[in-house]
């Protein structure tokens, strides 16, 4: 009569226990009792190689990872950047205020921005250029609408409400801030994220022009700090979009030269 237990050794490196019913478990190469996943001394339990921090399928759940957690911040970036273009958009509308209208499209350019970077969220060093080279021309686009209202504004005439300018330069200051402490940790990741931390000190610069033009509004009763301060947003923009423009071009000319 056969024991109740027979070893037997299976391939060459890890011996394996079966009981009465033919149910084996494989032991490590060590000799030590089997273990879930993997044995004191380093080995997997159902491989002879030790588990290596460097081989393609960890590169890949690293990758995968990364990806979620830029996927998600471009998502709250994008739903704050929307909210607000359409919150600045009415009241600069409702307050004849320059500064504001600006400030609202420089809004709908970061989440125009924010839309492209998701696109090129877990694809090539090339396509995230791409959608960099194309965030920086939308922002000098729109820098040129600015400063074409500001001239109509300065020739037609305004009556901007500087209360209106001040409370909502304010809430869109409040909005960016929250955005920059989001996008800190991507300030010098790729090419779309860093993008995205321009965009948002950008964003914190126009807010106190706005502020400080609703200010000066109320206190020389003039239009003019307001036509001053949407000029300056529209600078701002366009320099923006430049730095976009040449951080792109830096990064295809390596993606062309590596063959991403």
């Amino acid at each position: 009569m056969p024991p109740n237990n027979s070893l037997e050794r299976t391939g060459d490196f890890a011996p394996e226990v079966r009981d009465n019913r033919g149910v084996g478990s494989r032991n490590c190469a060590c000799g030590s009792d089997p273990r879930p996943l993997t044995c004191a001394c380093g080995l997997s339990t159902g491989s002879s190689q030790p588990l290596d921090a460097n081989n393609p399928m960890t590169d890949d759940l690293e990758i995968d990872a990364k990806d979620k957690k830029q996927r998600s911040t471009l998502w709250i970036l994008l739903s704050i950047n929307a909210v607000m273009f359409f919150v600045e958009f009415s009241a600069g509308v409702l307050a004849q205020s320059n500064g504001l209208i600006g400030d609202s499209l420089d809004m709908f350019a970061d989440a125009t921005v924010y839309a492209i970077a998701l696109y090129a969220v877990g694809r090539s060093s090339l396509a995230k250029a791409n959608a960099a080279l194309i965030s920086g021309i939308s922002q000098i686009l729109l820098a040129v609408l600015v400063l074409t209202d500001v001239a109509r504004r300065f020739i037609v005439g305004s009556d901007p409400l500087s209360v209106v300018m001040i409370a909502v330069g304010t809430l869109a200051l409040v909005a960016n801030v929250i955005s920059m402490i989001i996008i800190w940790s991507h300030r010098k990741g790729e090419v779309h994220m860093r993008a995205s931390w321009i965009f948002s000190q950008n964003d914190v610069i126009v807010n106190l022009g706005v502020i400080l033009g609703g200010v000066l509004v109320a206190t020389l009763g003039s239009r003019l700090p307001d036509l001053i301060i949407g000029a300056f947003v529209a600078v701002v923009v366009f320099r923006g979009g430049l730095g976009i423009i040449r951080e792109a071009k830096i990064e295809k000319r390596k993606a062309h030269t590596a063959g991403v």
